[in-house]
């Protein structure tokens, strides 16, 4: 083994994170004769390491590799061939490549492409990255005990349920992996397929969804965790900020719980899918425009099939996903117009988002036609975006190759843009619609005042312009000055990639805005930016070095070694390789630093736990539930026949428990509040009777009502007392869940010796407390009739009549003077 190849081999073990740069150092040797700095895609820190060390040596105004031929062993395991000396026939990786020389081959190029996409982090990094992602999962856990109770799987809210009923539809079938019920083919169809795989993996049973809804969203929030990492590691070279972001995400209210344990629905893997997203996007826009056509297909290559992937996998995982694809479209208009401002070439530049867009647009076009995956209006939205990219690319590319004012070429590209959104709501009837209903439903909420999440994130009611921190905390307050800093870094520097990410943040919460169930995507980007800012923060009072992407010093020594004409102009962006050490401080200033965290990231630890809290089904109808499912078990009835009438955001909960039948809370949704409030027994009964086997009432505030003569006050805070088809038989130990069945009643007849009233009482047990249950009735002509609801022993007037279980419930009618 050769010196150089030794010295070079001891780099790269000390240095792992060297080999990309290294590998694309020498594809520009091995093409040119001489080079600059500008023509490799390496950060200046890299490079002038690789100087210092005599890898690379300066040739006046150009660079060369000392020994190509050690470096392609060092990188490729092999022995350098001894310097004019002939390596014989025999040796057919002469060239270090493994491969007959006649073919060809570069294996230096092999694999690059994996570890090009994927975030590298080194080893004294990694430890703190462990740590934040630990965070990540802590702060996810904090329902644990909410969840997993008594051998059953509670999950928070509503919407898991909905999942769990067709994941339970699919296990009662045995349908095969990737299997899609027709009825969430337009809804999340990517997401029930791969929850389903899952579920089916693990054992395909009720038990098994249970346990995938509950732990998947933790598991997606790790994954957006590294995504976090990536991004902010990509953007500034800086493994604190990426620690820092990850750090930030973990304690984001919004995002944590609605990651949380047990919130098994969509929101989790859209978060997931929208990380990846950022992560892809942020790579394609960094790919040096420069290159050759072959460099630059190889270099995009990766970022083109991920970004691809993300944007499919965004639009077929809910069918609002392409909402969340349009940062790309405002990133590709900014792009065309800032490259034609510097008179660069647009395609060039977008040809990387371009093919990624075009893959999307191609894969969730075959998954609609193949599987009927989504009505055919949000199937198209990737190949609008797809157009609108190409069209402000190519109308860019005019402008720049037309040399007219970039002011116009902007224009221009923009003019293009819409004159693809303008044909697509002409030829495509059905994306009109939509689009207009969509429209609507973001801004005015027709009919869903009541749900949180359609909320605005700038609520007024919980502060206007403040609001913010309830779901953020400060994080979104310390990003919004470092997404400015990133719109001037995109102009002032052309850092396309971080004008990739600005334009994540800005769409998002333009999004959020409008309801706050997309403030959960936002996290992802403010958790990079407030990452940056938490790093400038602790090195404005001293506490950490200034991050190298915001003109911090970086390495001295390796600054030293930098030639005069290495240095770009404003490339203050490049990091050195201090920006990848994560320095340990002292005790001291260990201590502020955690303090500095604290006033950061505080407020957001403290509020996730009660907010996520918020979402746990409460002991009491947790308990509610429990009985009722115990009671249709025991009475044998037929899963149809078990429906609970309840709140609307409990009715899937209580209805998974007691049958499975957790589709909807429809009905509950547009007539419980009306059911309450009402006064006439009879007409409820007569609509709940085949429908209803349960109702459930809770404690709730007095809203002005009144108290005495509604369905509410009569059954809930006087246990049914006086009702006729409502029969309460179950009541929590506080009284604040209360379970009632809807039975035909028995009616009680007799004599009466005058047309005055006639009072049937007995006494009943519910939850332990003793209630006295009376009916009373008017004597008419001498005689009376009293509809009871419970079984029992019933004192009327002088007399005592019995009625059974069976009685009540079949509505039989009992003659008093039968029993005398």
């Amino acid at each position: 083994m050769s010196r150089p190849r030794e010295e070079i081999a001891d780099l790269l073990t000390d240095r792992p994170e060297f080999e990309p740069a290294l590998r694309d150092v020498l594809a520009v040797d091995e093409r040119r004769d001489g080079w600059t700095f500008d023509d490799v895609p390496v950060d200046s820190g890299t490079f002038g390491e690789l100087v210092s060390r005599g890898v690379v040596e300066s040739d006046g105004d150009e660079y060369r590799l000392a020994d190509p031929a050690a470096v392609r062993a060092a990188l490729d395991g092999g022995d350098a061939p001894a310097s004019g000396g002939d390596a014989g026939p025999s040796a057919s990786s002469a060239d270090g490549s493994g491969f007959p020389s006649g073919l060809n081959v570069d294996a230096s190029a092999l694999g690059s492409p994996l570890r090009t996409v994927l975030p590298t982090v080194r080893r004294d990094a990694a430890v703190g990255l462990a740590a934040a992602l630990a965070l990540v999962a802590l702060f996810r856990l904090t329902a644990y005990p909410s969840v997993f109770r008594n051998g059953d799987v509670v999950l928070l809210a509503n919407d898991p349920y909905y999942y769990r009923h067709w994941l339970l539809g699919l296990a009662e079938r045995g349908a095969a992996a990737f299997a899609v019920p027709d009825g969430v083919r337009n809804g999340e169809p990517l997401l029930v397929a791969a929850l389903w795989t899952v579920v089916r993996a693990v054992g395909g049973d009720a038990r098994a969804a249970d346990l995938v809804l509950a732990w998947y969203p933790v598991v997606a929030a790790l994954g957006t965790g590294l995504a976090v990492y990536g991004t902010a590691r990509r953007l500034t070279d800086d493994a604190r900020v990426g620690i820092a972001a990850v750090g930030i995400l973990a304690v984001t209210p919004v995002h944590a719980y609605r990651s949380a344990v047990g919130f098994g629905d969509h929101h989790a893997f859209d978060y997931l899918l929208a990380g990846v997203a950022l992560y892809a996007l942020v790579g394609a826009a960094a790919v040096d425009r420069d290159r050759t056509g072959r460099d630059l297909a190889t270099a995009a290559a990766p970022w083109t099939l991920l970004l691809g992937a993300a944007v499919a996998a965004q639009v077929l995982a809910w069918n609002a996903g392409p909402l969340l694809v349009l940062p790309i479209g405002l990133y590709a208009a900014g792009r065309a117009l800032l490259d034609v401002r510097a008179g660069q070439s647009p395609l060039r530049g977008l040809a990387p988002t371009l093919a990624g867009v075009g893959l999307a647009a191609a894969v969730v076009g075959l998954a609609h036609q193949s599987w009927g995956w989504h009505e055919g209006y949000v199937a198209l939205t990737p190949a609008l975006l797809f157009g609108g990219v190409a069209a402000v690319a190519f109308a860019g590319e005019a402008a720049h190759r037309a040399g007219v004012p970039w002011h116009a070429g902007g224009g221009a590209s923009l003019a293009a843009a819409g004159a693809v959104f303008a044909g697509a709501w002409t030829r495509f009837p059905d994306f009109r619609t939509e689009f207009r209903q969509e429209t609507d439903r973001l801004l005015t909420k027709p009919g869903q005042s009541d749900i949180t999440e359609t909320a605005s994130l700038f609520d007024p009611e919980l502060g206007g312009p403040l609001a913010p921190i309830f779901y953020f905390g400060f994080a979104l307050f310390l990003a919004v000055p470092y997404v400015a800093w990133g719109l001037w870094a995109a102009t002032a520097r052309e850092r396309f990639d971080w004008l990739a990410a600005c334009s994540y943040a800005s769409v998002l919460l333009a999004l959020g805005g409008t309801q706050v169930r997309f403030a959960g995507a936002l996290a992802v980007p403010v958790a990079v930016f407030a990452g940056l800012g938490f790093v400038h923060l602790a090195s404005v009072v001293d506490l950490a070095r200034r991050p190298a992407v915001l003109g911090g010093d970086g390495d001295a020594d390796a600054a030293s070694t930098r030639p005069a004409s290495w240095s770009r102009p404003g490339d203050t962006g490049r990091s050195t390789d201090r920006s990848f050490r994560l320095d340990l401080p002292d005790g001291r200033s260990l201590g502020l630093l955690v303090a500095l965290a604290v006033l950061v990231a505080g407020l957001g630890a403290v509020l996730t736990p009660p907010l996520t809290d918020d979402l746990t089904v409460e002991a009491e109808s947790y308990r509610a539930a429990s009985w009722i499912q115990d009671d249709a078990e025991t009475r044998g009835l037929a899963e149809d026949r078990r429906y609970v009438f309840s709140r609307w955001d409990r009715n899937r909960m209580y209805n998974a428990l007691a049958s499975g039948d957790s589709l909807s809370y429809g009905y509950a949704r547009a007539n419980y509040d009306g059911f309450l409030v009402a006064t006439d027994e009879t007409t409820w009964y007569q609509r709940l009777d085949g429908r209803a086997q349960y109702v459930v009432t809770a404690d709730r505030e007095p809203n002005g009502e009144s108290r005495d003569e509604t369905l509410y006050s009569r059954l809930h805070e006087h246990y049914g007392a006086n009702a006729a088809h409502f029969r309460a038989v179950y009541a929590t130990d506080d009284g604040s869940r209360k379970v009632f069945t809807v039975v035909p009643g028995a009616t009680i007849t007799g004599a009466a010796d005058t047309n005055g009233t006639v009072t049937a009482a007995t006494e009943v047990d519910i939850g332990g407390t003793a209630v006295t249950y009376e009916r009373t009735a008017r004597a008419e002509n001498g005689t009376y009739a009293v509809t009871v609801a419970h079984p029992g022993e019933y004192a009327v007037g002088d007399d005592t009549v019995e009625i059974s279980e069976d009685e009540v419930r079949n509505g039989t009618t009992v003659d008093a003077s039968a029993d005398e």
